[in-house]
């Protein structure tokens, strides 16, 4: 009980009933909001509160225990954010290396090709920089426009014309087009999944 001294005819503006089913329901949401690697925490976090037998001291120290739950979401957010935009622009700026290594000798054999695969590089490298610099939106935004293009670019050199045309390369194209298509719906996925994270992150906070 509440050691605390009461004087005669004082009543308590919360009914301590109110104020313990309040505790009862915060402490019920300390393992959602935990990470699943810190359970241990929040089993230590409510056998200290069952031990308080003062529902407003309980209700006290069960909101400093939400409080350290939501840091721990937001950080644990945070740190999936970062491996994801860090993964995401190593790979943007890999495939542009690539791309600008490759159209050094597809230049030679085929300099059409080897334009196609300069302004790979060129794309993927400025991706990069437009999710250093601009975030997961605008990547979004970038990376969508991207996977439109691509896959208008396939269905237009899988259809009739383009084979009755007679165009060079056209399956090394074709193979292009293809996984510009794999490349940019990752990169969209990912930008989406980021965006998630942030809006989930902001919902925790709030």
């Amino acid at each position: 009980m509440c050691e605390r001294p009461v004087q005669a005819g004082y009543k308590p503006m919360i009914n301590q009933a109110v104020i313990q089913t309040l505790v009862d329901f915060i402490g019920r949401q300390l393992a959602t909001l935990m990470p699943h690697d810190k359970a241990d925490w929040v089993a230590a976090m409510l056998a200290e509160a069952n031990a308080i037998e003062c529902p407003n001291e309980a209700l006290g120290f069960t909101l400093g225990c939400l409080s350290t739950c939501i840091q721990e979401r937001i950080r644990e957010m945070e740190f999936q954010r970062k491996v994801i935009q860090s993964l995401m622009l190593i790979g943007l700026l890999g495939l542009g290396a690539i791309a600008a290594w490759s159209s050094i000798g597809v230049w030679r054999v085929h300099a059409p090709a080897g334009i196609v695969f300069v302004g790979l590089a060129v794309v993927y490298i400025a991706s990069a920089m437009i999710a250093f610099f601009l975030g997961s939106r605008a990547l979004a935004v970038t990376a969508g426009g991207m996977l439109g293009a691509a896959i208008l670019l396939s269905a237009g050199l899988n259809a009739n014309w383009a084979s009755r045309a007679g165009l060079v390369n056209i399956q090394l194209f074709k193979a292009l087009a293809i996984e510009s298509i794999v490349i940019w719906g990752s990169i969209v996925a990912g930008s989406l999944y980021l965006l998630h994270l942030a809006k989930r992150d902001s919902r925790v906070v709030d």
